[in-house]
């Protein structure tokens, strides 16, 4: 066990009258509740009576940083009631005027009463210990005790004790708090936790000797409640006294010795503080009661300035409504500067995209522009390949004229000859006593036949070869003359397109491509068929 911090014999003697117990192991609670000032070590206390074996219940507030990074081990749900019951009662935590301690049985209440016995036991019924922690019930001890005594429980308390010039300073830095507005709230919270468990089981627990020696500072809430102690080596003992706690948990250390230098500090603070520290060495069975005068001191302390702490209260609300609206315009401003920020890094974005689309299109319409001449040479030089295909028409007509008119030609040949051979007939017919005579001119006359017959034979072939021939030259004029007809009519539309598509931006941007693509794709068909009907002549 712990030794018992030095103090002044005197005021042991006068200060502190002390009751004995027997000695015996106390029986659990069903009921734990931690007290405490904010900032006082309520959390690094309730985490030990855990350790121990109680419930803390499954909605516990999260860790925050730079603020509680070991977490706050707050229940939620009743914190939730707490903020309610403030609110309603025109105050909050940080309040520095005291409530009204008969307004949490009047009517106006019920609501919240009923919610939070509702609450009390659903907890109560999941747990055979269960253990709540919020510094706030310090200051609404009338209320809870009201839900309690409907309930029928008899809790047990744990006020926690921490110097309270490194609690000021702690809600210095964390709130922005004066210091002697942080050692008023100290006054308000301690004095009215003990006050409000005189008659009840409590246990007092000093900060400092819980980070010292959490051994002996858990064996001292494991005997006075009743709950097991767990050895050095079980995971619940080393979790919290070598996971959980560490000497970064204990900011702003400052001697108590403070207290009695400073003399702005209101007097019953340092008497009080050094009285709870007495009590926080005293064994189990041990237990004190506040001495009149001092009760007298802090009573007359908040009496005697109670306009003021009202007054001070009012200019609170008013200072903390106004940093909440700056810290929204502060959160608005830095929103809108992310979004601003992203607006610009997608309206560059977006440029960058622009720019390399309008390069490609300009490569694209170069590209276009290229093809298109390409085709306007193709479609020139098919345009001469056509002319000259005209022109040899015309040669092959000329020459169809000319093999027709020595068809005929021969034809009259072949009719003069018959008629000849007729006339031969007929003088032989009428000459058949002069057929001797007339035998060599006639084998002359036969041998001429035969010439021309074979002259009216080759005539004949050739003129059927012409006749085959001008019909092919005629078929493939009629496709050049088709072909020139598309091609025409394509260049037209193709240069009303690229005219259109040069005049409108929009279409610069966009189209160029697609047309390009399907003019060099009818340009290539249209050439594949020119040059199928070119094979075919």
């Amino acid at each position: 066990m712990l030794p018992k911090p030095e103090i002044a014999s005197d005021m042991m003697a006068k200060d502190v009258p002390l009751v004995r117990r027997n000695s015996r192991k106390a029986s659990a609670p069903k009921l734990i509740l931690v007290l405490g000032m904010h900032r006082s070590g309520t959390s690094v206390t309730i985490r030990g009576v855990h350790a121990l074996g109680a419930d803390l219940g499954d909605n516990l507030m999260k860790p925050v940083a730079d603020d509680n990074e070991k977490g706050f081990w707050e229940d939620l749900d009743f914190n939730r009631i707490n903020e309610r019951v403030l609110a309603k009662a025109n105050s909050s935590w940080h309040y520095l005027y005291p409530l009204d301690t008969a307004l949490f049985q009047r009517s106006e209440f019920a609501a919240e009463r009923i919610e939070a016995a509702a609450l009390l036991s659903q907890k109560l019924k999941k747990a055979s210990v269960f253990a709540v922690k919020d510094p706030r019930t310090a200051v609404l001890l009338p209320f809870w005790q009201c839900v309690m005594d409907d309930l029928g429980i008899e809790p047990s308390y744990l006020i926690t004790l921490r110097n309270p010039l490194e609690t000021a300073e702690s809600l210095r830095k964390r709130d922005g708090f004066d210091r002697h507005k942080g050692l008023v709230l100290w006054l308000k919270h301690v004095y009215e936790a003990i006050r409000g468990t005189e008659k009840a089981k409590r246990l007092f627990v000093s900060y400092q000797n819980l980070m010292a020696d959490p051994r002996g500072e858990l064996e001292r809430i494991a005997e006075a409640f009743g709950l097991n102690m767990p050895s050095d080596e079980s995971a619940a003992f080393k979790d919290y006294a070598s996971d959980f706690l560490d000497a970064s948990l204990h900011h702003n250390r400052i001697s108590a010795n403070e207290l009695r230098r400073d003399e702005a500090i209101p007097a019953p603070i340092p008497e009080l503080y050094d009285l709870v520290s007495v009590w926080c060495g005293f064994d189990p069975e041990e237990t004190a009661t506040l001495p009149e005068d001092l009760c007298k001191d802090v009573n007359a302390y908040f009496d005697g300035r109670g306009d003021f702490l009202e007054y001070s209260d009012r200019v609170e609300t008013t200072l903390a409504s106004v940093r909440k609206q700056v810290k929204d315009a502060e959160l608005k401003v830095k929103d809108l500067d992310t979004q601003l920020t992203e607006s610009r890094a997608q309206s560059a974005r977006k440029t960058e995209e622009l720019e390399t689309l309008l390069k490609q299109q300009d490569e694209q319409l170069q590209e276009g522009q290229v093809r298109l001449a390409e085709l306007e040479a193709r479609a020139s030089h098919l345009e001469g390949e056509l002319r000259k295909a005209e022109l040899a028409s015309e040669g092959l007509v000329s020459q169809l004229a000319a093999a027709r008119s020595d068809r005929q030609m021969s034809e009259q040949r072949v009719a003069a000859s018959q008629e000849e051979l007729a006339k031969v007939n007929a003088g032989i017919a009428k000459l058949s006593g002069e057929r001797d005579a007339m035998r060599a001119e006639m084998s002359d006359a036969k041998a001429h036949i035969d010439r021309l017959k074979g002259n009216l034979a080759a005539h004949t072939a050739e003129l059927a070869h012409s006749v085959a021939k001008i019909e092919r030259l005629t078929e493939s004029a009629a496709g050049y003359e088709a072909v020139i007809r598309e091609l025409r009519k394509d260049l037209r539309l193709q240069r009303a397109s690229l005219l259109e598509m040069r005049n409108s931006s929009s279409w610069r941007l966009t189209r160029p491509l697609r047309g390009v693509k399907a003019l060099a794709a009818r340009s290539v068909g249209v050439v594949r068929k020119a040059g199928g009907s070119k094979n075919d002549v």
